[in-house]
């Protein structure tokens, strides 16, 4: 998607490609570690974790797992596409390919080579709230990933003719997306949805920008948000906690801090009537998306809003690596049928984002129809919620119903698959760390069960009127004049 960067950092070498995938590489690093274990499963208990801060301001989370004899490491930090001006789009993001090559102990490639020489996998990604590096490797090499975030953080090797190549790769993202229907509608939506609130960025950038970014502007860049007040360090898996802070001071504790980047102080204003988008392109199909503004992960709605994401849809928990473009509509579920690729998104953040669902229809599809039948889906819950809310005998006792219930069970597995895996509890830890909502992440379970239909009509109703949306919709490209029917010149499919 053209909001976000999912990465193996930058293109590396033909040396360093490996005929097995980066995927397979990790399963098959994972079912060596059960079979060493000697069982199919851990449970990974986030509360277990242990919190830390240096006195340089980095923050430390350790998650002590001897089920899974590999050690995970991520580094986060706070600067995304939030951070952003006009002008200067893009820039986290293209700082993060930079960060992928040589800094002084790694010169080269040495960075991402050192990680698959011992049997490791990597991955990094740009997102809105924050940039992020993770690694997973056998647990001896603890020492040896944590050199490396070491040395991302403060003695990475700059240098004025990468730049030019960086460039490139980026605008060939870029351009990619730029044929995706699924990824302009985004884009548009998020432009509708946040008229304010520099969640309405691209990540990638405009390409105007991102073609005038250069070594002054990276190196600044990276003095003003990479340094430890900035950070969230988190490890998980077969480790000490005390082994760890140990090697964590002696790596970390000599870099200078700062204060942490700041999140927007800009306040969306309240939106007082729907807005509308249509764009053209080449497509045989219509693409839609809906949005609103949905309730941050720290939020005390964030929990009801996720329940109320399972009734009408169906969700895939709260993990941004698992869930990061959507979850498509459940069978049984409120709004099940109203298209055949219907999906829901809400990803977690740090401040009020969005609730999207979206999919696509024929190209003769009556637009209003589709609208109309996911506004009757809402209608329907609310209807629903609200007969749920009635006394049943004692005052106040109101029934759990049977598609409560199941909601309710759905969610809490969900977030149990959320985290099967060390690098999974890391990326988790770290992620909602930075969101400064770890505490909300630990108890959501909790939060969770004690979510009552009421709760769930007082969201549905703050949240998801017919005057808070926001509709985009991509559709084929209008047809010439003196011809028959509209010739889009191919079709784009869906992510």
């Amino acid at each position: 998607m053209r909001t976000a960067c999912r990465t193996s950092g930058l293109n590396p070498a033909p040396s360093l490609r490996r005929v097995i995938p980066a995927w397979l590489r990790q399963c098959l690093l994972l079912l060596y570690c059960l079979a060493l274990s000697g069982t199919g499963h851990a449970q990974l208990d986030l509360n277990r974790a242990e919190i830390t801060r240096l006195d340089n301001g980095l923050t430390l989370i350790v998650l002590e797992e001897p089920s899974f004899p590999v050690v995970s490491v991520q580094m986060l930090y706070r600067v995304g596409a939030r951070n952003e001006v006009t002008g200067a789009t893009g820039l986290a993001h293209f700082f993060e390919h930079m960060a992928f090559r040589g800094s002084r102990h790694f010169p080269g490639t040495g960075l991402v080579s050192s990680i698959y020489a011992v049997g490791g996998e990597w991955h990094g990604y740009t997102w809105l709230d924050q940039t992020t590096y993770f690694a997973t490797a056998p647990k001896q090499h603890l020492d040896l990933l944590l050199r490396i975030e070491a040395d991302r953080m403060h003695q990475l090797e700059i240098r004025p003719g990468d730049v030019q190549a960086e460039t490139g790769a980026v605008l060939a993202e870029m351009h990619g997306y730029e044929n995706s229907p699924t990824s302009v509608l985004l884009d548009n939506a998020m432009y509708l949805t946040f008229l304010a609130h520099p969640y309405r960025n691209n990540t990638i950038g405009w390409e105007s920008d991102v073609r005038s970014i250069d070594h002054a502007l990276l190196v600044d860049f990276y003095q003003r948000h990479y340094h430890p007040g900035n950070a969230v360090l988190a490890v998980a898996g077969d480790v000490s906690g005390d082994e760890v802070k140990r090697l964590v001071q002696h790596y970390f504790a000599a870099i200078a801090g700062q204060p942490a980047t700041p999140p927007p102080h800009t306040l969306e204003p309240e939106q007082r009537g729907e807005r509308r988008i249509r764009i053209h392109g080449q497509t045989h199909r219509k693409h839609f998306l809906m949005a609103w503004r949905a309730p941050a992960a720290s939020h005390p709605d964030y929990a009801a809003f996720l329940l109320l994401q399972e009734l009408l849809a169906g969700g895939s928990g709260v993990s941004f690596l698992q869930n990061d473009w959507g979850s498509p509509v459940r069978p049984g579920a409120i709004l099940h049928g109203v298209t055949d690729d219907l999906a829901s998104w809400f990803p977690p953040a740090a401040q009020n984002y969005v609730f999207t669902l979206g999919g696509s229809v024929d190209a003769r599809a009556d637009e209003h129809r589709v609208e109309t039948a996911v506004m009757a889906g809402l209608d329907r819950l609310r209807r629903q919620l609200s007969a749920a809310t009635q006394p049943r005998g004692a005052p106040g006792d109101a029934a759990e119903t049977p598609a409560l219930h199941a909601a309710r069970s759905r969610v809490q597995r969900e977030l149990l698959f959320d985290v099967q895996t060390t690098e999974d509890a890391a990326h988790q830890l770290a992620f909602f760390a930075g969101l400064d909502a770890l505490p909300q992440l630990q108890g959501l379970p909790q939060a969770v069960q004690r979510v009552t239909p009421a709760d769930l009509l007082a969201v549905l109703d703050r949240y998801l009127g017919p005057q808070q949306r926001n509709i985009a919709w991509y559709v084929p490209q209008p047809a010439a004049a003196g011809s028959s029917e509209s010739d889009p010149g191919g079709s784009a499919q869906p992510e």
